[in-house]
């Protein structure tokens, strides 16, 4: 999840996902939007470098750092 924090796609700024993570439910982003971040992404088991087979479009992850 440590790397997750800091994805510029992150989604925890709506109030939707403040409300959902008080509650304990997994992130998203907007590479899996509506889906909850995968498991192995969060766990750190693999890193979003290259899309996933489930996404529906080519978004990985990406540093807040490197945010124009």
């Amino acid at each position: 999840m440590e790397a997750c924090r800091d994805c510029t796609y992150r989604m925890p700024n709506t109030p939707e996902m403040v409300d959902i993570e008080a509650i304990d439910v997994a992130p998203t982003c907007l590479a899996f939007y509506p889906a909850p971040i995968p498991d192995e992404i969060l766990d750190g088991t693999i890193t979003h470098d290259i899309p996933m087979p489930t996404q529906q479009n080519t978004y990985v992850f990406r540093a807040l750092s490197q945010a124009v």
